[in-house]
């Protein structure tokens, strides 16, 4: 993508839909569940400075149960 980003995935009538890898320019990560280009349903976003979320997502938000771990816990 032009500003850096990359998707690897399962795509649906030219959108991200089921389970793919997005990489953004800044290092932040996801990997999880699509449904029309949003985050939907269980995945992992971890972002470059190490904090991590694991759980639910819907319509590209945290939603229900999940896990928010900080990275420069000791």
């Amino acid at each position: 993508m032009p500003d850096g980003s990359r998707y690897v995935g399962n795509w649906n009538a030219g959108h991200k839909d089921g389970h793919g890898k997005y990489k953004w320019a800044n290092g932040d990560y996801y990997e999880g569940n699509w449904k029309i280009n949003h985050r939907d349903g269980h995945g992992k976003l971890i972002w470059a400075n190490g904090n991590r979320y694991e759980g639910n997502f819907k319509n590209d938000m945290k939603d229900g149960h999940g896990v928010f771990t900080f990275g420069n816990e000791s």
